[in-house]
């Protein structure tokens, strides 16, 4: 009896310590979220957090190619439309470039681009803090709708078929719009007896995508889970898990930014310790694009995108480029 009290007390205190040191790596993500690069980056990317950094290389699977060519200035938002055209938002201008870096056009705008998309007529749909513009396929703007809300802060759009969603960070909440602007309904109003919890939005990242089957993806980084979402509001499914370990997404809210690519699997972003990583579509992790020992602090990745060819864009905040990564061969 009294061995099997102690056995019982051990197996106690085993996953009592294993809570504390999962605990502990999990502050240590949150920690590195609240500082920037170049002073601090030593502080946290250091031999102490080697096992956050320096990730097992058995477990990625890419490599990193050449930058892709691009004009001067800040990277914060990023697009790769069906034809393999490359968008990239630079503070109040749009620059489009093919996957060499090839200019094909440039365009001035009102407002600091939070994100980009493109419909499949070729229009382009670009969010700014509170309002959403559309261009045609040569830059020329068409129209234009904007939130009366002081509140409202756009961080995403996503686009399909007549449905224009905007996922407004400021208010927590998912506005879909028809496509000359009117507004249709609300997706993501906590709803207990829908078994909708509500979005937890700590910070200005909160990310759409359209799925394969024309469903809504959304990423709720403070639950750090990606919901699915029919256009009505319903919740179809959710994943995600909060922790340090690779399979995870760390620190406070992640992930900071997601894209799908071709066979529906997820490409995720995190900050805190920087890192790219794959998963399926059932949510399994599959390998590392690029862990945090490539990126020079916290919060590198600004936005993601995914080319025909699979082969990953990630537009880095810090080095203000967009840096591509290839899959491994076999």
């Amino acid at each position: 009896m009294m061995l099997r009290v102690g056995y019982r007390q051990s197996k106690s205190w085993h996953k009592i310590i294993t809570v504390l040191l999962i605990a502990s790596a999990f502050i240590i993500c949150l920690s590195c979220e609240k500082k920037s690069p170049p002073e601090t980056r030593d502080k946290f990317y250091n031999p102490d957090n080697d096992s956050l950094i320096n990730i097992d290389p058995r477990l990625i699977g890419y490599y990193e190619d050449e930058p892709l060519p691009k004009p001067e200035g800040e990277v914060n938002a990023l697009h790769i439309d069906l034809h393999d055209r490359v968008y990239i938002g630079s503070g109040k201008a749009l620059f489009i470039v093919d996957t060499l870096g090839t200019h094909l056009n440039a365009v001035a705008l009102d407002d600091t681009v939070r994100s980009i998309t493109t419909h499949e007529n070729g229009d382009i749909y670009i969010a700014s803090q509170k309002r959403i513009s559309v261009l045609d396929s040569g830059g020329i703007k068409k129209q234009s709708w904007e939130m009366d809300n002081e509140r409202t802060f756009f961080t995403s759009v996503a686009v399909d078929g007549n449905n224009v969603f905007a996922a407004d960070a400021g208010e927590r909440i998912i506005l879909r719009f028809d496509t000359t602007g009117t507004l249709i309904n609300r997706i993501g109003d906590k709803d207990s007896t829908k078994d909708i919890s509500g979005f937890v939005i700590p910070s200005a990242n909160f990310g759409l995508a359209i799925g394969r089957d024309g469903s809504l993806w959304a990423a709720n980084t403070g639950r750090h889970k990606l919901q699915n979402f029919r256009t009505n509001g319903e919740l179809i499914s959710e994943w995600g898990e909060a922790g340090a370990q690779t399979d995870a997404f760390c620190g406070c809210c992640n992930p900071v930014s997601f894209t799908l690519i071709g066979d529906g699997s997820f490409v995720t972003g995190e900050k805190g310790f920087s890192r790219v990583k794959i998963y399926n579509q059932a949510g399994k992790f599959v390998t590392v694009v690029a862990p945090p020992s490539v990126f020079l602090g916290p919060k590198a990745i600004a936005a993601l995108a995914a080319d025909s060819h699979g082969t990953i864009y990630i537009a880095d905040a810090y080095e203000k480029t967009i840096r591509r990564f290839k899959r491994k061969q076999d």
